[in-house]
């Protein structure tokens, strides 16, 4: 028997109310083959007989304490070539329940349910056949400091329901007309979530001795909040909180995980958040005026995503992450500082007008739903062991001078655009679903193991000379244009491009090289518009006279 199940079932299905003791009751209902038994089997359900009705309705049943027992499997068939009937029938479940007078398991009296398998298929659970027990006991709520059920609280008057309590099962919903202090000395854990209607009045949460809490979610403004004190909260769902701009304290110094969102939007302005023990989180969002600092020294795992959007944070320091689902930085001038060393698992990355210069992913090998940074005043990027991402898009990022990704295999869609470094080399580059590259100041695109483009491969930049790729063979189009410094373009072993080759004003090509890379081609490809501007023929140097060469051709 699992003293945990007993407890849990214990207090959870007990009731209080006017009434000094009330009856919890079971149910027992047969469970059809399905999610909870493969087989079919015994859904029991319990709940307080708030009614008095003796009989335990639906409404009355607390869904999450539901336990199933479950039929055994069928046995095997026989092997081929035995008689044609199956193996034995797994053997069913049975339950049996009696009178459970006072005493150690049930204090005030109450239900004994035995459970077990009929393993002689007898229809009788015997002594030997009973595997699990459980007890439905009659308890003195008041005693155990219980309140069951959901609590509406419009004035103190109404919190003074718990002053006294322990255990809150239920919803505690405050609303808008209550003022002063949310404090409750002696609340261990509440089972729902303690939610502020907007505007609430709310001066200041504690709860001092609470170790489990739900949530804590205001739907709206807390413009009166000041401070939130759980110093001994051990797990939660969320943290929400809405406009609070007298917001100037957070005491959350033992939570290990929070299982859904730690949500921070225009949150006071200088206060520090502090979670030194936080391991796991499954969203962080963080926007406008909040913390000034945020220190989280053991968050292991965002599963979600962290968002940080519009904040005066400076800095933001990881060092125990080592997995998110997605990195949002957007308009955070403030955050030049960005550090997470151990970080190995990331979905996907976007920072957007961000005062980063130096950014570096040191032990992240896969980034499947991309990469993509835009208008910052980086100066460098480096993310020496990635291998795969699903796209790579780099645009206005003038200070680039550093763009180290020595291991990048696969890189999905790949845009360089407008403020790029003047060598750009991906010399792992094996495949590729397009590469977009417009950029100013780009002399040399070296890419010496792309074999493959499903898509496009698409080069414009007035200052590029050298687009070096000895290894390609396939690209579905390719558009070469306005590039004027381009005299080095080399692709010995390309052979297909079966839906376009363009070429426009890349006036240092010369015609006869144009048409001897058409004419290494397998087939023609469905379009081809060329239009130089530049020498029309060779010589064994390589150019012979001219000053302009246009032609199509189609398939």
């Amino acid at each position: 028997m699992n003293r945990a199940w007993i407890v849990t079932l214990f207090l959870l299905c007990a009731a209080c109310g006017g009434a000094s003791t009330s009856y919890t009751l079971l149910s027992f209902k047969p469970e059809p083959a399905g999610a909870n038994c493969p087989t079919g089997g015994v859904a029991i359900r319990s709940g307080a007989d708030t009614n008095g009705d003796g009989a335990l309705e639906d409404s009355e049943v607390i869904a999450a304490q539901t336990r199933y027992l479950c039929n055994g499997a069928s046995g095997s068939i026989g092997d081929s070539g035995q008689d044609a009937d199956g193996g034995p029938a797994g053997a069913l479940t049975l339950f049996h329940a009696t009178g459970e007078p006072p005493g150690l398991h049930c204090p005030y009296g109450g239900e004994r349910i035995d459970i077990g398998q009929d393993t002689n298929g007898d229809g009788t659970l015997e002594q030997g056949e009973i595997t699990q027990t459980l007890y439905s006991c009659l308890i003195d709520a008041d005693a155990v400091g219980l309140h069951l059920g959901k609590l509406d609280v419009r004035t103190q008057a109404d919190l003074d329901v718990l002053r006294d309590k322990r255990l809150q099962i239920g919803e505690i919903h405050v609303y808008a007309s209550f003022t002063g202090p949310f404090e409750l000395e002696q609340m261990v854990a509440v089972t729902g979530d303690i939610t502020f209607d907007d505007k609430a009045g709310v001066t200041a949460i504690s709860l001092p001795q609470a170790n489990s809490l739900l949530g804590v979610i205001f739907s709206g403004t807390a413009p009166e909040l000041t401070s939130i004190s759980l110093p001994k909260v051990d797990t939660m769902s969320s943290l929400e909180l809405h406009e609070a701009p007298k917001f100037a304290s957070l005491d959350l110094h033992a939570v290990t995980k929070i299982g859904n969102e730690l949500d921070f939007d225009n949150v006071g302005v200088a206060f520090d958040l502090s979670l030194p023990e936080l391991t796991d989180v499954s969203w962080v969002y963080v926007y406008g005026t909040g913390p000034r600092t945020m220190s989280l020294p053991k968050l292991q795992a965002i599963h979600s995503r962290i968002e940080l959007l519009s904040t005066p944070l400076p800095a933001l320091t990881l060092p125990a992450l080592t997995q998110v689902g997605a990195v949002v930085l957007e308009d955070d001038d403030a955050l030049t500082s960005v550090s997470w060393p151990a970080l190995r698992e990331l979905g996907s990355l976007l920072i957007d007008k961000v005062g980063l210069t130096a950014l570096s992913l040191e032990q992240v090998e896969r980034a499947p739903r991309g990469i993509l940074i835009y208008d910052t005043p980086l100066q460098t990027f480096e993310a020496l062991h990635l291998t795969q991402t699903a796209g790579l898009d780099l645009d206005s990022n003038p200070s680039l001078t550093q763009l180290s990704l020595p291991l990048l295999a696969d890189g999905g869609f790949i845009q360089l655009r407008d403020g790029e470094p003047a060598t750009i080399s991906l010399p792992a580059l094996v495949h590729a679903a397009q590469v977009l590259i417009r950029n100013a100041t780009i002399t040399t695109l070296s890419l010496p193991a792309l074999q493959s483009v499903d898509d496009k491969l698409w080069v414009t930049s007035s200052s590029l000379q050298t687009l070096d790729a000895p290894a390609l063979t396939h690209i579905d189009e390719l558009l070469l244009s306005d590039d004027s410094a381009l005299s080095t373009l080399h692709f010995p072993a390309l052979r297909q491009v079966p839906t376009a080759f363009h070429l426009y004003r890349c006036v240092l090509l010369p015609a006869c090289f144009v048409q001897s890379l058409l004419a290494q081609l397998s087939s023609t490809p469905a379009e081809v518009e060329v239009g130089l501007n530049g020498p029309d023929g060779c010589s064994a140097s390589g150019v012979r006279g001219g000053t302009s060469n246009a032609f199509a051709l189609s398939r």
